[in-house]
């Protein structure tokens, strides 16, 4: 239990080892986080009104909207959602010597590398597909 407790310092590790529910969960929270993101920016783009003005105000809705997303969507793997923030510390576990660290995990280290990048992919398809249908006019359908 100690050498686990250590990896989680340093790692994001899931509740239960399911490796397609947890890809598919990483991925999931990470769509959601760019489309969100995009959501916010081009907001304050196209109405000035809808939020105060100001930087300071965005990246507290920003925030906001992060720790919402955290928490609704990171219980079942503690929510990576970028390869650095998932795999960088798993390599410092892995290289420093720390005594009775155990294993690394590196069969579980793919599914936050790979996961961020296929939800920021459908993430940013699903943004530009609206801003698309919104540009072209069809909200007047």
């Amino acid at each position: 239990a100690d050498a686990h407790a250590k990896l989680s310092i340093f790692a994001t590790r899931p509740a239960k080892y399911n490796r397609v529910g947890n890809f598919y969960q990483e991925m999931t929270a990470t769509a959601v986080l760019v489309f969100g993101a995009e959501m916010l920016k081009l907001r304050a783009e196209y109405d000035a009104n809808a939020l105060a003005e100001g930087p300071y105000t965005r990246v507290m809705l920003l925030s906001f909207f992060i720790m919402a997303m955290i928490l609704g969507l990171g219980g079942t793997t503690a929510l990576a959602v970028n390869p650095p923030r998932g795999c960088g510390p798993r390599l410092a576990h892995f290289l420093l010597p720390i005594p009775g660290k155990g294993s690394t995990e590196w069969h579980y280290a793919w599914v936050p590398f790979f996961a961020p990048f296929a939800g920021a992919a459908i993430g940013a398809a699903v943004f530009l597909g609206i801003e698309a249908l919104y540009s072209s006019g069809a909200e007047e359908l």
